[in-house]
């Protein structure tokens, strides 16, 4: 596993751990005096950034390419079967390195992937394609998604399925997916979703840096309990859309 993908879940917990560190310092010394301060908060930062850590970077392995597809995954699952089979093979190719895409089939020097994005579960019939292909490298089979009858099948002829789940954490990862999708649900969002929607990691710095300055401000006001109420509130939205806010794309 490439480190550079713990980067953000270790940016993450570093952030959780800061934030917390800054609350339960501003709230000992507050209540107890500054003595008791460091004491409280060191302990506190260590267990929030390892919990932020564990929980990140337990949310970050959760992918599956045989469940049912939902979201965004779905979405591009639609997308994929609504384009023309050369257009989508070209869309799929973006998320693999030196590709060269011919009709439905696209060649790397890893070998051939044939693509076939039906929007029913893929069956054994479907990979007659790739099971017949005369080639050196490996076979690989392209699909939005595929029934077990079929998975058995791929894994005894050696051929690799990459179902859209995989699809679309590739294309995320290089930033690739479509822009707009063909098929965009047509029910209209309620105020929940759009608050989940809205509620992005843009949050992060501004967030941080007026929760860090209400309590600094704390230090000097004549009454701080209202500046280390708000600069809490703020610090804790800070970790919160650090760790479960969406990541822009």
């Amino acid at each position: 596993m490439p480190v550079k993908r713990f980067i953000p879940v270790i940016s993450d917990a570093l952030l959780a751990a800061l934030c917390t560190f800054m609350l339960a310092f501003t709230f000992v010394r507050y209540h107890f005096g500054g003595a008791y301060g460091l004491a409280a908060a060191i302990p506190s930062a260590a267990a929030a950034g390892t919990l932020a850590f564990l929980y990140a970077n337990g949310k970050r392995k959760k992918t599956s390419d045989a469940a049912a597809l939902s979201g965004e995954t779905e979405k591009l699952a639609a997308h994929l079967a609504l384009l023309e089979p050369q257009k989508a093979a070209e869309l799929f190719a973006k998320c693999l390195d030196g590709a060269e895409v011919t009709g439905n089939e696209v060649t790397t020097d890893e070998g051939v992937y044939v693509c076939d994005f039906a929007p029913e579960p893929a069956d054994r019939n479907a990979l007659m394609a790739a099971a017949r292909l005369k080639t050196e490298g490996k076979k690989h089979f392209a699909c939005c998604s595929a029934t077990p009858g079929c998975e058995r099948f791929a894994e005894a002829a050696g051929i690799e399925l990459i179902c859209a789940g995989e699809i679309y954490e590739r294309l995320k990862e290089r930033d690739a997916l479509p822009e707009k999708y063909l098929l965009e649900s047509a029910g209209r969002s309620g105020i929940f979703a759009r608050i989940k929607k809205g509620f992005s990691r843009r949050l992060c710095l501004p967030a941080f840096w007026s929760g860090t300055a209400m309590l600094f401000f704390s230090y000097f006001a004549f009454y701080p309990v209202y500046y280390i109420v708000a600069g809490s509130l703020l610090l804790a939205l800070c970790a919160a859309a650090a760790i479960f806010g969406k990541r822009a794309k």
